[in-house]
């Protein structure tokens, strides 16, 4: 019985401070979500902000979220381009996955109309890990709640319940999880979003 108190006192207290720790990543992810929504809206007539942030995303994301065209205009020659400084940007789609000698250099006016889409993006992607966070947590409250009333069944009616049976069975199954994650990370391909490394 000692051991079995013991165990579920140190599992009880590692979930705690998973818990923990997951409502600090959803706070963590609402702050940071609001003031990358402040820096895109604050008040800026040459809308930096956004251009810089509306480069880092592919043409075919924006475009997928409502964004017609994510360059109004194309040239070979950064000094032939009549838009403003601010809005001229690498157009790197074409380079991806490319060697650097094969890479080539064309330069693109960046749509100002891009930046609700780009809000958006950026708003859901938090929004998905906040709501991640909030369900394992509940999910972990659960736990620990059914942990300690086990551990008070236990003490009052000195049973026995600890027992090693069927874990090789578990076991298995857990590394067959973690293989096939592995496997699926290493061979898929996944987008990335962003500028390719030079």
């Amino acid at each position: 019985y000692r051991e079995q108190s013991i165990m579920l006192s140190i599992s009880t207290m590692l979930t705690f401070m998973v818990l923990i720790m997951l409502v600090g990543l959803a706070v963590s992810n609402e702050v940071t979500s609001k003031m990358i929504m402040d820096k895109l809206e604050m008040d800026d007539k040459n809308n930096y902000n956004c251009y810089f942030v509306v480069a880092q995303f592919s043409q075919e994301s924006l475009m997928q979220n409502g964004c017609q065209a994510k360059y109004l205009s194309y040239s070979n020659d950064v000094t032939t381009m009549s838009c403003p400084k601010s809005q001229i940007s690498r157009i790197w789609e074409n380079n991806v996955n490319l060697l650097v000698q094969d890479q080539r250099d064309l330069y693109g006016c960046l749509n100002g109309s891009c930046c609700d889409q780009v809000k958006t993006i950026i708003e859901s992607r938090f929004n998905v890990i906040t709501v991640a966070c909030i369900v394992t947590a509940i999910f972990l409250s659960t736990y620990i709640i059914n942990h300690q009333y086990m551990n008070k069944i236990a003490s009052r009616y000195q049973a026995r319940f600890l027992n090693h049976s069927g874990d090789c069975f578990y076991f298995f199954w857990l590394v067959l999880l973690a293989a096939t994650f592995v496997f699926i990370r290493l061979c898929m391909k996944f987008d990335k979003v962003g500028m390719p490394s030079v």
